[in-house]
């Protein structure tokens, strides 16, 4: 009778840079309890978020990490990027914060007096980082790659996050491109979420060749929440009604051969 295996034990993290160095062990560790330690690392990396909103040279290790991680393979590689890009996510989400409360502070409040030049400067610097590791994402390619998918999603939500503080001309262009490829599959849900969040923070009109693009997908699409989607953003460009939105969903059910059902915009 072979013995029982033994439990896995984890460590309690208080300096990031152990916590960094443990993490890139672990992906080339050949060790049977490997996944379970990646997964449980790059969970512990989300613990430091609101210090690493401030450290550019942390947040490039942390890029530098998940660039070894897509090198290799094994088990645990889809989990342990999957929460390193959502610790990524956050953090490009405190950073426009932190700007965009810059921005717009009046001159000599007290929450002005909060945000130094050297910590606006620092998330300056990640911010930039951030926006060009989420465009590598769409050019990552690795053989039976499960992930791709999320990937691209996640870096749309990301540079949606992005788009509140920067206008980012190539990745809207690629969000409309994404919405004309028929085969574009799972990154539809993605470049309808970076639009979305444009749009939402950016009231500017939606080009007439936009429109039609996002009319069109809601029609092909056999999805409903894409269509649904796509319809949303016209709606809340004021580019239709919620009525016209309705009937369109109607006109959808039916050509998708779906019974009626009541539905909200």
């Amino acid at each position: 009778m072979s013995p029982a295996p033994k439990p896995t034990t984890y460590k309690q993290y208080r300096k990031f840079e152990v916590l960094l160095d443990d993490l890139r062990k672990w992906i080339v560790s050949p060790e049977e309890d490997r996944r379970d330690q990646m997964a449980y690392c790059a969970d512990q990396v989300g613990k430091f978020t609101q210090t690493l909103v401030y450290n550019p040279s942390q947040v490039s290790q942390i890029i530098d990490t998940i660039n070894l991680l897509r090198a290799s393979a094994g088990p645990g590689v889809v989990i342990t990027e999957e929460e390193l890009m959502r610790c990524l996510s956050d953090l490009m989400f405190l950073c426009v914060n932190v700007l965009l409360q810059k921005r717009h502070c009046d001159v000599g409040s007290s929450n002005q007096d909060q945000i130094t030049p050297e910590c606006e400067t620092a998330c300056h610097a990640i911010l930039d980082q951030l926006i060009d590791f989420a465009r590598g994402c769409f050019s990552v390619n690795r053989p039976r790659d499960s992930f791709g998918g999320k990937r691209r999603i996640q870096a749309f939500s990301m540079l949606g996050k992005a788009s509140r503080i920067l206008k980012i001309p190539d990745v809207f262009e690629l969000a409309q491109q994404t919405l004309k490829d028929k085969k574009s599959g799972r990154d539809a849900s993605g470049a309808l979420a970076f639009l979305e969040e444009y749009f939402s923070h950016n009231k500017e009109p939606v080009s007439d060749a936009l429109q039609a693009t996002l009319k069109k997908f809601a029609t092909r699409t056999s999805n409903r929440s894409l269509a649904t989607g796509a319809l949303n953003i016209l709606v809340i460009t004021n580019c239709i009604s919620e009525f016209e939105a309705r009937d369109r969903i109607d006109t959808w059910k039916e050509a998708h051969q779906l019974p009626q059902q009541n539905f909200e915009i």
